[in-house]
């Protein structure tokens, strides 16, 4: 009777020790990895500065998140910016993907990514609105000298 009740007690110790997600059976510390937020979708224009944000990220253990490295040109490596925000800008309009890689103070890591789209915003040219305006200046122009 005795050895059933260490066993059931041991059962029981080992069952809250597992479901805590810090220690496994063997003993070994178990670290989960941080969950990256990559924010978005955004868009902006051409030529202007967009602010990436991964602040939504966060370490389920409570952790510090040591790192935030961006992959903004899309060739695999997370070295074109690194922070928690980032300001880019693009060149040409286009829809992009940015993806995030976020990792906390014991080397875990997680990804995210979002859409970027960018839109070709410039000023219109000249005659598209000198062109109504010159129209209606004049129009008003020979209407008072109708008057005169």
């Amino acid at each position: 009777m005795k050895q059933n009740i260490v066993i059931f007690i041991g059962v029981a110790l080992m069952f809250l020790i597992m479901s805590s997600g810090i220690v496994a059976a063997n003993g070994e510390i178990i670290n989960n990895p941080p969950v990256a937020d990559a924010n978005g979708p955004y868009e902006g224009c051409v030529g202007s500065a967009i602010t990436l944000d991964a602040s939504g990220s966060y370490d389920p253990d409570g952790d510090a998140i040591v790192g935030w490295h961006w992959d903004i040109d899309g060739d695999g490596q997370y070295d074109d910016a690194s922070g928690e925000t980032v300001m880019w800008t693009w060149g040409s309009a286009g829809t992009y993907v940015v993806e995030v890689k976020v990792s906390d103070a014991f080397g875990n890591a997680d990804f995210a990514s979002a859409y970027v789209t960018i839109n070709d915003c410039g000023i219109p040219e000249f005659p598209t609105i000198a062109l109504p305006v010159v129209a209606v200046l004049g129009l008003a122009f020979i209407m008072q000298r109708r008057k005169n």
